[in-house]
């Protein structure tokens, strides 16, 4: 184990950079203690201030570093396996065509089959989707869009599915006329992650209500979704848009659990609109997310 530990740069990357805030620090104060001559103090506490900057930013580098070869492999990987799982996907689908003529039991496996596939195809779509929107490896064509306009299209979208949960959708927009610079297919996927989101986890007889406000002298248009749903713990509130997180929730009816990556997107499409994203929730009480874009 500590082998491997020593063979892995993301562990080598931090060690370097704990070794530059936690250990030169530490080793300034000890020769504070030391050394009676200020002068002399102040010039070794230059030199390891200087030592500790250069030691933190190649630490930073090579995080960086590994974290964007980490996301190139993990589009790559998920972009090779779209295809099989298309084929496999088909034929199950063309067997279940003569489902007359099919034993009930395999009638089942085939369907179970499909089902997975497209909770599968789902997973890839959002790991694409997070490299995709990467600000460091991809820049997004942007042009005036109504963020109004799409949050109604999209609460229209998905008011089927928040009725078969037996919650209430609702949508205002209090500015019609505004328009941000944006993508609109990366807008829309950030309403639906948090529609999904809020349907996800409010029990039935809730409500999802979502806005769309304007801030005249700012010129800040804002988005706000609420839900009255099971909340968020408010330990677990900071780590939220982490890609692959999760914590473990009362289990709603039987809706599936995600893999942890629709907040983390809506993370980095925010920061390519220069937006900010904030959330307020806590355990049984409920989540309110605030998203706040720039106006032209």
């Amino acid at each position: 184990m500590a082998t491997e530990l020593r063979h892995n740069p993301f562990f080598r990357a931090r060690l370097k950079l704990a070794t530059s805030t936690i250990i030169l620090p530490i080793c300034g104060a000890i020769l504070f203690y030391f050394i009676d001559n200020p002068y002399l103090y102040i010039s070794v506490a230059i030199c390891i201030a200087i030592i500790a900057y250069f030691i933190s930013l190649f630490a930073l580098r090579q995080i960086r570093n590994f974290m964007r070869s980490q996301k190139r492999f993990i589009a790559d990987v998920s972009h090779e396996l779209r295809t099989p799982i298309s084929i496999i996907k088909t034929n199950s689908e063309i067997a279940l065509l003569n489902e007359a003529n099919t034993p009930p039991e395999i009638t089942e496996i085939l369907k179970s089959t499909v089902s997975e596939i497209d909770r599968m195809s789902k997973m890839l779509k959002n790991l694409l989707n997070l490299a995709q929107y990467d600000k460091e490896t991809h820049e997004l064509p942007m042009h005036s869009i109504n963020p109004g306009e799409i949050l109604s299209r999209i609460t229209e979208n998905m008011r089927p599915l928040a009725l078969k949960s037996g919650i209430t959708l609702a949508a205002e927009n209090h500015a019609p006329h505004t328009h941000i610079r944006g993508n609109t297919t990366a807008i829309e996927e950030l309403i639906t992650n948090l529609l999904t989101n809020a349907i996800k986890f409010t029990k039935s007889g809730g409500t999802i209500t979502s806005s769309i406000t304007l801030d005249h002298k700012e010129k800040i248009v804002t988005l706000f979704v609420q839900d009255t749903g099971i909340g968020i713990p408010a330990d677990k509130i900071t780590r939220v848009f982490e890609p692959f997180f999760k914590y473990e929730y009362p289990a709603i009816g039987n809706r599936q659990k995600g893999i942890g990556l629709g907040l983390a997107i809506v993370r980095e499409i925010v920061k390519l609109h220069h937006g900010t994203i904030a959330i307020e929730s806590a355990s049984n009480k409920g989540t309110r997310v605030t998203v706040r874009f720039p106006t032209i």
